[in-house]
């Protein structure tokens, strides 16, 4: 595979850029729940304190 610079890399470059972009879904995933929960958290504290 040829990268912009025209250089090749090897199969096992492309694997770990692969593994590389599942991690970052996953990690996306994650913030994104860890957010929410905390932002339900606040809400339901709001919520009880009125």
């Amino acid at each position: 595979m040829r990268l912009f610079g025209g250089q090749d890399t090897k199969p096992e470059e492309q694997g770990r850029r692969r593994m590389g972009c599942g991690r970052k879904a996953l990690v996306a995933q994650r913030v994104f729940r860890v957010n929410r929960i905390k932002r339900l958290f606040c809400q339901g504290i709001r919520a009880f304190a009125s």
